[in-house]
């Protein structure tokens, strides 16, 4: 049975989804953080980079990706201006 967090109301994943590490980190950061934007997943990925790293659309492209590898677990990434969130997929 599939179920949600009673607080933000994200599916609970039971057991390990296998994710390359940069796809990991992301999703990872939304779980903990449900409403997170784009610039907060960046600064966190690239904090030790003294460059700041890529911009915003260099993460909306690994989201698009990370969503490909989460589809097999029927999850989704999903992005809104209220911010990134972990969600079922249709």
């Amino acid at each position: 049975m599939a179920r949600n967090c009673p607080c933000c109301g994200q599916p609970v994943v039971d057991g390990d989804i296998t994710l390359p590490r940069l796809k990991r980190r992301i999703f990872d950061f939304v779980r903990r953080r449900p409403g997170c934007s784009a610039e907060e997943i960046a600064r966190f990925l690239y904090a030790d980079d003294p460059n700041g790293g890529p911009g915003e659309k260099t993460i909306h492209v690994h989201v698009h990706h990370l969503n490909k590898l989460l589809l097999a677990h029927g999850l989704k990434v999903y992005g809104r201006r209220s911010g990134y969130r972990l969600t079922r997929a249709a």
